[in-house]
């Protein structure tokens, strides 16, 4: 381990010895270890060693863009102890200059209308002197004049001279040093990022790069490798069986089913099957999902579609047949290709809500077996749903990979996670580290005068005045930073109509659903400023639970209100039951393991570095079942003065 940047703590020795074991004998290691224990640089160090040794490819995979900050300084420490390329990769919508008015476009629509623009790009140029006369510069260079259906920015990366692009084949090259170099020489990130992906030894990436698989497909292209030559590592991997699950799922909502009305009016209502327009199919489609909910859903919540519901009610409603109902689809999507292309040939996002009507109709009826369930929602965009129960399906090409490196703060517990994705026991090791930090910078205790069980807080509403009344003791009984973290935005919000912030002598900040990102920003913002103590209202497992550090006076206290059990709709009585049938294992797997993982993750934003000090204190008494995934928890008897006593007040 010749190429640690820093002196390695031994916690990181363990992490990279066992992580060199695993990559010499072909296996995947899952790591559970805190925050702050250097996993991150633990990993990439023998990972880097023997990629140079072998020739063996690293994909580094995270979920979201904002993680691979860490990874690519931690890279470039490591690059000054051994030569290696390493380059991050982004999806075209993050990277693409000339489509930025197009947000809500996905991979295939953006490329399809990349495609064109860059085979106009070739059929004008070939020398320098030709991209000019399509492309102009103004003066000062600050501008770029489209003077062509083609891509000014790819077009200029066609001329770019050769002597530009040495830093980035002998280097560590980050997003952030791509798209400065793409903006002064008015290039294309994104191709220029694919042109020189085969120099690579390691790739920064989000997940949809592995996991999707024409992603995957055309990324093993750009970097002339083969998935059995790579080694994938995952970070914050406690994620990934939800990410598996959403990935195989389809869905079909009103919202889709009338945009797709707006687009057979605009093709003159084709006739489909040779006996229905498509505006009819449409409105019995329509006709469908409102029956579906009227029938089956009770207090917008989801429930369970008989199987054969929708090809019943279609076959009834049209008096048709199997045969006819599969020509309609078929004639349907026909025509939503015609109209996407028709948007392509002028140069819009090629979309069509026709074609995705009757792709999801496809899917809905050739979905069979154990692996999938049929759901319906209300609500004000009702849907029906094949919510995919097994992750394996996502999660298969993992097995093919050379080696696999799994890790968290929070991934335990780990044969829920191993078993999950259809890690194969043989070639599975297992490494749980505990925190580096002083265990008395950290109090975890848990009353038993409260509960949030689902059954009895509806059951008996008094409740809600107990909790309320606890939290606004433990908040006014203190003056520092607190974080009271709701099992959801439905509990949080029957909290913020009955007033708890006028109780509360600090000033309050609450996470609403659906806030974007800028209003989050600037209550976060706010929150931190440690001029005088504040109280957040959060939901945990939303997004201040997970990646925001608020590291020495900026939090000190968490409050969690509830065992954050997943809420019992009908995907996740599937889901417990299908666990049940396949591992005998239902409640901890789809019950317990997710909500040990969401108070683990509230938890870890309490200690982040080894001067952080920190208490929790958890309103239920079922909390105790988790003492195996929450070190040193203990029962308390007087929360105030447990309080009072750990801080010194």
């Amino acid at each position: 381990m010749k190429c640690f940047p820093y002196t390695p703590r031994k916690t990181q020795l363990k992490i990279a010895d066992t992580v060199e074991k695993a990559l010499s004998s072909r296996q995947h290691v899952l790591i559970d270890s805190p925050t702050g224990s250097g996993k991150t640089v633990a990993v990439l160090v023998p990972c880097v060693e023997y990629a140079v040794r072998t020739g063996k490819k690293i994909l580094y995979l995270t979920k979201t863009n904002t993680q691979q900050q860490q990874v690519y300084k931690e890279l470039k420490k490591i690059r000054e102890k051994i030569e290696f390329t390493a380059m991050g990769i982004q999806g075209r919508a993050n990277l693409c200059v000339l489509f930025k008015d197009f947000e809500n476009a996905n991979s295939e629509e953006l490329a399809k209308l990349c495609r064109d623009r860059k085979k106009s790009t070739m059929k004008h140029t070939g020398t320098v002197k030709e991209c000019n006369e399509i492309y102009l510069i103004d003066e000062d260079n600050s501008k770029i004049l489209e003077l062509s259906e083609g891509c000014p920015y790819f077009a200029n990366l066609l001329s770019l001279n050769e002597e530009f692009e040495d830093y980035f084949l002998h280097n560590v090259c980050d997003i952030t040093d791509v798209l400065a170099f793409a903006d002064k020489h008015h290039i294309c990130p994104y191709e220029f990022i694919k042109a020189h992906l085969r120099y690579a030894d390691i790739i920064v990436a989000p997940y949809a790069y592995f996991f999707v698989k024409p992603i995957r497909k055309a990324l093993l292209t750009w970097w002339n490798t083969t998935i059995e030559n790579l080694v994938v590592i995952l970070d914050e991997a406690h994620n990934l069986q939800d990410y598996c699950r959403e990935l195989e799922s389809a869905s079909l909502s009103l919202y889709t089913v009338h945009a797709a009305m707006h687009e057979v009016e605009e093709c003159n209502n084709p006739v489909l099957g040779n006996f229905i327009s498509a505006r009819d199919f449409l409105i019995s489609i329509e006709h469908m999902v409102e029956e579906c909910v009227k029938e089956f859903v009770k207090d917008d919540e989801d429930s369970f579609v008989p199987p054969d519901y929708l090809e019943t009610y279609l076959l009834s409603n049209l008096k048709t047949d199997s045969t006819h109902l599969n020509a309609v689809i078929m004639d349907l999507l026909q025509a939503g290709e015609i109209y996407s292309e028709k948007k392509r040939m002028e140069g819009k996002l090629p979309r069509s809500y026709m074609r995705a009507v009757s792709n999801f109709l496809v899917a809905w009826f050739s979905i069979g077996g154990t692996e999938y369930t049929k759901i319906v929602s209300g609500g004000e965009n009702p849907e029906i749903v094949a919510f995919c129960l097994d992750a394996t399906i996502a999660a298969l090409p993992l097995c093919s990979v050379h080696a696999g490196i799994h890790m968290s703060g929070t991934l335990s517990p780990l044969d829920e996670y191993r078993d999950s994705l259809g890690l194969d026991k043989n070639r599975t090791v297992f490494l749980e580290l505990p925190s580096p930090f002083a265990p008395e910078n950290l109090q975890i205790v848990y009353e038993t005068t409260v509960t949030t069980r689902y059954e009895e807080i509806y059951a008996f509403p008094e409740i809600f005045d107990l909790i309320e009344h606890e939290i606004v003791r433990i908040c006014n009984s203190i003056q520092r930073n607190i974080i009271v973290f709701f099992p959801s935005f439905k509990i949080l919000q029957i909290f913020v109509n009955r007033g708890i912030e006028n109780r509360i002598d600090k000033d309050v900040y609450v996470e609403a659903q659906g806030m974007n990102s800028i209003e989050m920003g600037k209550i976060i913002e706010n929150f931190r400023d440690c001029s005088r103590p504040k109280v957040m209202l959060a939901v945990i497992g939303g997004r201040l639970s997970e990646g925001i550090d608020f590291p020495d006076k900026q939090l000190e206290l968490i409050v969690i209100v509830g065992i954050p059990y997943p809420k019992p709709s009908a995907r996740q009585k599937a889901l417990q039951f299908y666990y049940d049938m396949k591992f005998r294992k239902g409640w901890e797997y789809a019950v317990q393991a997710p909500a040990a993982r969401k108070m683990r993750q509230a938890i870890g934003r309490l200690i982040r570095n080894e001067n952080d000090r920190g208490m929790t204190i958890i309103l239920d008494k079922r909390a105790k079942q988790f003492s195996e995934y929450l070190e040193h928890l203990n029962q308390t008897d007087d929360v105030i003065a447990d309080i009072k006593r750990f801080f010194g007040d």
